[in-house]
């Protein structure tokens, strides 16, 4: 804004200029919800919306974080589909990707809000259970995956039963970094199929580490 002054020097009126930017914060507002969504494109996979590897890293990292100053266990549960193939034959890629929304869709309800269900790729899943106290707690969860996936799902004019086989790590008994728990997690998945699928083992090969599920 500008005065402008009359003979004397005094202040008259004053001259001012009004600009509209309505489009410049149109265009910011623009450019924030883009990155936005550029981010969670980044850090969550396409098909299922769950959290991909790269987040589940970040957030396997600073749970470890916390669990060594509190001095609290975190867990890995590792699984994927059984037979996951021969849906994929049956069905199509197309039914095979109806399958994996519904099982993570499923796992979401199955879960605590504190804990995070991340797809690894292909029909693998992998779940972070933040402050336990006893492994009870994770054999629970375990069981809540077994008997929820198992339940009926409806594909097209069928109806399918899903089951899975869940190797479960523990921090920091099983292993101090994240490499390590999780293929700790992933041999102990392995074992549950050589078992008969279906169940859960955790990675200490005790008999007693090994419970099947309903």
């Amino acid at each position: 804004m500008a005065w402008l002054l009359d003979e004397e020097g005094r202040p008259e009126y004053a001259v001012g200029m009004v600009q509209d930017i309505t489009e410049r914060k149109l265009a910011e507002l623009r450019l924030a919800e883009n990155e936005e969504r550029f981010k969670h494109l980044a850090h969550h996979d396409n098909l299922t919306g769950l959290p991909n590897r790269l987040l589940f890293a970040d957030r396997l990292h600073h749970a470890m974080s916390r669990a060594r100053r509190s001095g609290a266990l975190l867990a890995l549960l590792f699984f994927d589909l059984d037979r996951f193939k021969a849906i994929n034959d049956t069905h199509g890629h197309e039914g095979g990707d109806e399958v994996l929304r519904a099982v993570a869709q499923r796992l979401t309800g199955l879960v605590r809000d504190a804990d995070t269900v991340a797809r690894f790729g292909g029909d693998e899943f992998i779940i972070l259970m933040e402050d336990v106290t006893e492994t009870t707690d994770v054999e629970h969860l375990a069981g809540k995956v077994l008997a929820g996936l198992a339940q009926p799902l409806p594909l097209g004019d069928q109806t399918l039963t899903v089951t899975t086989s869940i190797g479960i790590s523990i921090f920091p008994r099983d292993g101090a970094d994240a490499d390590t728990l999780i293929k700790r997690a992933d041999d102990a998945m392995f074992r549950a199929k050589q078992e008969g699928r279906n169940l859960f083992v955790f990675h200490d090969e005790t008999p007693l580490a090994r419970v099947a599920g309903p």
